[in-house]
């Protein structure tokens, strides 16, 4: 029997369908903005503009992600990865 907990298919391809329609074009005016500062051409409006298009393309990302953990059941593995700094032996 399934966990209640635990999207279904149709479910979790609705949440994948709805945020690729809304980082789509997000992640292309990002892009024409990119385009624009390396072809030379400054505009300041469209830049203050891309700020909260990247935090919303950021967040969007994020529930991407937690989706996909909540799905697969397997948080990512921290720990597996040496951290620099750290007080050893």
């Amino acid at each position: 029997m399934a966990d209640p907990a635990e999207p279904g298919i149709g479910k979790l391809a609705a949440w994948v369908l709805l945020l690729f329609l809304v980082g789509t074009p997000l992640i292309a005016y990002l892009w024409e903005v990119l385009n624009h500062l390396l072809s030379g051409r400054f505009e300041p409006l469209q830049l203050l503009i891309a700020l909260p298009v990247g935090g919303l393309l950021w967040l969007v990302l994020r529930m991407m992600g937690r989706l996909i953990v909540k799905w697969t059941g397997e948080p990512p593995d921290l720990q597996s990865t040496p951290r620099t700094g750290s007080a050893g032996p």
